[in-house]
């Protein structure tokens, strides 16, 4: 029993560089940061790197550090691929994602991984994790950081979001200290997710 425990603790991720971000100062190890929306995942062609990779290329929703760019190389594998493990990002077609990059050191290429803060921001069927929103705090604080809007205004009054396809995804009341009652959030099938 306590190889089994062992050996699974061995094989789990685990990544001690992900950093909480609050200013420049937490993303200057990062030559890329963009929020994007993934248009395909393949795997890496003429690649001299010597470990599982992909090419994620995408579509750029918004630009925080670096230059325009189509695609970036992905560390790891991907589930439709022979060798995916659970220390793989899990990139759908469709995705928003917000992609931190940096420059491989012996290739010199930007690359993304597991154990870098890039993060799923919506799903390709709309839903984002509004119950848990760290998505959603990692945008506004990178649009704060990098001015890219105004700070957040307090909202008074009821909040209504809805998917592409017309379903409620979203119903919330804000006083002037905030969230003011429950807040409903359904799936994007119109499944109650939370009450």
């Amino acid at each position: 029993m306590i190889f089994c425990l062992t050996s699974v603790s061995a094989y789990s991720c685990s990544c001690t560089n992900l950093k909480i971000i609050e200013s420049k100062e937490d993303v200057k190890s990062y030559d890329y940061i963009a929020q994007v929306k993934i248009t395909s995942v393949d795997t890496a062609s003429n690649n001299s790197i010597e470990y599982s990779i992909c090419k994620l290329s995408f579509d750029t929703l918004e630009i925080y550090r670096g230059q325009h760019i189509e695609n970036i190389l992905v560390s790891g594998s991907h589930k439709t691929f022979d060798r995916w493990t659970s220390c793989d990002l899990d990139l759908e077609i469709g995705d928003n994602w917000m992609i931190f990059g940096y420059q491989e050191k012996n290739t010199k290429k930007l690359i993304t991984d597991y154990c870098t803060n890039s993060r799923k921001i919506k799903s390709f069927d709309g839903y984002e994790n509004i119950k848990y929103p760290n998505q959603r705090t990692l945008v506004e604080k990178l649009n704060s950081i990098f001015e890219k809007a105004p700070p957040p205004q307090n909202k008074i009054g009821k909040r209504n979001k809805f998917y592409a396809n017309g379903n409620i995804q979203l119903k919330e009341m804000y006083n002037e200290l905030g969230l003011n009652g429950p807040r409903k959030i359904w799936y994007p099938n119109g499944q109650l997710e939370s009450n």
